[in-house]
């Protein structure tokens, strides 16, 4: 018995059949995520205001408004210009089905940035009452948390959260990596740099760190204006470090340990030190873990801070 072979012609038909016109919004709005963030706009508008709306009514025009909200970040807007995109996505209950929850964050700072204190506390609240995975809120919430205690004026706990923030994104990432979580690690920089600043403290040497990461990624990713932007912010920090506190720590250190966390302090992943090191990962991996759990670091930003620290 010979089987037909199928009519490709009409499978390829009913496969963009299946590609409603509902979902159509939500696939061009996700396309135009990366040309947002390097604030490409007649590219944003080419891709989204072939169906502009002004609600939020389905994911399609969440995730549109998502992607504006990126764009506005990038241009480096107001606060109040980004939360008016965000505000409309979590009233309308749709966030979980985005699969951005961290955007709570981003709607937490853009409240704050704006000097709305009562909306930055009740978008905080909004990110406890969506169901998702825990990593993801425990960012959101340290991100927001450190916002609303560099706005009260409270620098060491502001400084305490940012550090935890970056513990969560880490993790985060290691479960999920894509590239638009290493997009909120560049908010995340310029927030906790601005926010101590703006709170009479001056920024540590592993936010002073996660700033020049996140230029540098703007830079390799063709962002100029939020790459100049930070660029500018950066030039005009203090280097004001203990360098021999930072030293006395190091040499707590085998100078195995050192060369590996030196490397793995410079951005190095441990399979990168592995091979520069002609080692295997796992003998790379442990002496980065030695050297972190010595010197009290839980992230390589931490562990970049007391390298920069020493002057090394």
């Amino acid at each position: 018995m010979t089987t037909a072979s199928p009519d490709l012609g009409q499978t390829d038909q009913q496969s963009r059949d299946a590609l409603e016109v509902g979902t159509w919004q939500q696939a061009f709005a996700v396309a135009s995520l990366v040309p947002a963030v390097r604030g490409e706009e007649d590219v944003v508008r080419s891709h989204l205001d072939w169906q502009a709306s002004a609600t939020v009514a389905s994911v399609g025009e969440a995730q549109r408004n998502l992607t504006l909200a990126w764009q506005a970040i990038a241009r480096g807007d107001q606060g109040d210009v980004v939360a008016a995109l965000l505000d409309p996505v979590w009233h309308a209950g749709l966030i979980s089905y985005t699969g951005s929850l961290t955007s709570g964050a981003l709607r937490v700072s853009a409240h704050a940035r704006a000097g709305n204190l009562d909306g930055a506390a009740a978008a905080r609240s909004a990110i406890l009452t969506e169901p998702y995975e825990r990593r993801a809120r425990d960012y959101a919430l340290a991100h927001s948390d450190a916002m609303l205690a560099a706005a009260a004026g409270d620098a060491t706990a502001a400084e305490r959260l940012f550090t935890e923030a970056v513990d969560h994104l880490d993790a985060h990432e290691a479960a999920h990596p894509r590239a638009t979580l290493r997009v909120y690690r560049i908010v995340l920089a310029e927030d906790w740099v601005r926010s101590t600043l703006a709170a009479g403290g001056t920024p540590s040497a592993a936010a002073i760190y996660l700033l020049a990461e996140s230029t540098r990624l703007l830079a390799a990713n063709g962002t100029g204006a939020w790459r100049d932007r930070l660029a500018r912010l950066a030039a005009g920090l203090p280097a004001t470090h203990s360098v021999p506190a930072a030293r006395h720590r190091l040499e707590s250190l085998t100078s195995r340990e050192r060369e590996v966390a030196s490397l793995a302090a410079s951005g190095l992943t441990n399979k990168e030190i592995a091979s520069q090191l002609f080692v295997t990962v796992r003998t790379a991996e442990y002496h980065v873990h030695n050297a972190m759990t010595k010197l009290q670091v839980s992230s390589r930003a931490r562990l970049h801070g007391v390298f920069a620290a020493s002057g090394r």
